[in-house]
């Protein structure tokens, strides 16, 4: 048995450190709670812990049953814990749990939780330390959102997670005019029914102003609905907008790109949505898109023309992330982003589906502004050995950790290429081969 002292000078080196490792602080803190109890209360809780608890980048520990949780705030009587249940326990047995007053997290998806479930749920007391509530793939409907927005107890909660609960618009409505949620950071509300009237109750509620990420992938949005989120300046703190499957179309886009409200975005996925070169030339030519990190335009039909006025864009020099999948972008559209003077800061560009050969893969290789790549998907493109050999022999790709060359028609020699190449040294990850 190690002294308390010698463990309470492990636990300030871990404390102290620059990377904050909470399963090592964790794991001492009960062997402290442990050997000597007594002093660990007095000490420790009571007077180390509040010092360093707000450096802590998420919760101390994560628990995946009720039974964890109890043992753990048989240690610690802190908010400092997470629950994560994937087979539901009885609700009401859950709600009456004291120790749910440590938890900062709880996640709930899954658990065919209906709408009675919910709203004993809300009545707990004992949630008034969540941050992070996720009830994703739960059938709570519309009475559901109700009970969350009409609760109290929820009034510190920073991040939402109602994908795929059946939630039409007055749900919807009941959570934009609620002033428990004035603390919501990010709002997930993805698979649901909220249609153009839920995106407009959420675009002019007041209480949703400190929304930096709005997630309302595939809720039959249309331009209407879009407008309303455009031109609302509550929606002026967002970062990271989802708009995936909504089918806003080209002049959805447009409404997007020229919208100063949307200046902060960084993320934006419009994968989907059926638009084509129009909407692709507004966003490239906004100047309101300029902090854009991450753009996903996956599934529509840019074509060429699409590609090379994201190529040509002064305004999108700052992506690290582009997904082009299944675009129809062709040869030349590859060879643009290639010839890119502003896409040099791309980490991940996902081309999969594109129909650019042999032809397109040797442009990829060929350029210089691709060196920082780290991950490229170049999936069904029809490359074949010579494509293969390109990519192999090229000084550009050398950062690359992660390729993905499934279903073309690379042969051995190709292969081989590929797997000794020392351009490729980096990657621990390479898949269709």
């Amino acid at each position: 048995m190690r002294e308390f002292q010698e463990l309470f000078g492990e636990l300030r080196s871990l404390v102290n450190a620059k990377e904050l490792d909470v399963d090592a602080i964790w794991k001492i803190l009960k062997v402290m709670a442990r050997e000597s109890p007594d002093r660990f209360k007095v000490e420790v809780v009571e007077g180390y812990l509040p010092s360093f608890i707000h450096r802590l980048p998420g919760p101390l520990h994560r628990c995946t049953s009720l039974e964890e949780l109890d043992e753990a705030c048989s240690i610690l009587s802190l908010p400092l814990f997470s629950l994560k249940l994937e087979k539901m326990m009885r609700v009401m047995a859950l709600a009456r749990s004291p120790n749910l007053s440590h938890l900062t997290e709880l996640y709930l998806g899954y658990n065919q939780i209906k709408k009675w479930g919910v709203r004993v749920l809300a009545r707990s007391r004992h949630l008034s330390n969540l941050s992070i509530l996720n009830l994703r793939d739960n059938a709570i409907g519309d009475e559901g959102a109700r009970a969350l927005a009409k609760s109290r107890y929820l009034s510190n909660l920073t991040e939402l997670y109602l994908g795929a609960t059946q939630i039409g618009y007055k749900g919807v409505k009941a959570l934009a005019e609620s002033p428990n949620l004035s603390n919501l950071t990010t709002l997930e509300l993805t698979d649901n029914e909220i249609g153009d009237e839920g995106a407009r109750v959420l675009a002019q509620s007041p209480y949703l102003s400190n929304l930096t990420s709005l997630d309302l992938e595939c809720n039959e949005i249309g331009v209407n609905g879009i407008k309303a989120l455009a031109n609302s300046p509550c929606m002026r703190n967002l970062n990271g907008l989802y708009l995936r499957g909504t089918q806003i179309g080209d002049e959805g886009v447009k409404v997007l790109a020229n919208s100063p409200h949307l200046s902060n975005l960084t993320s934006l996925d419009i994968g989907w949505i059926s638009t084509g070169e129009e909407g692709v030339k507004a966003l490239a030519n906004s100047p309101h898109m300029s902090n854009l990190i991450e753009l996903n335009l996956n599934d529509n039909s840019i074509g060429e023309a699409g590609a090379r006025a994201l190529a040509q864009s002064p305004y999108l020099s700052n992506l690290t992330i582009l997904d082009l999948e299944d675009n129809v972008i062709g040869v030349n559209g590859v060879k643009a982003l290639a010839a890119s003077q502003y896409l040099s800061n791309l980490a991940i560009l996902h081309l999969h589906g594109n129909e650019m050969g042999d032809e397109g893969a040797r442009a990829l290789a060929a350029s210089p502004s691709l060196r920082n790549l780290t991950s490229l998907n170049l999936g069904d493109n029809k490359i074949g050995d010579e494509g293969a050999g390109a990519l192999a022999s090229s000084p550009h790709l050398s950062n690359l950790t992660a390729l993905d060359l499934s279903y073309n028609e690379i042969g051995e020699e190709g292969v081989k290429a590929l797997r000794e190449s020392p351009n490729l040294r980096n990657l621990t990850t390479l898949y269709g081969l």
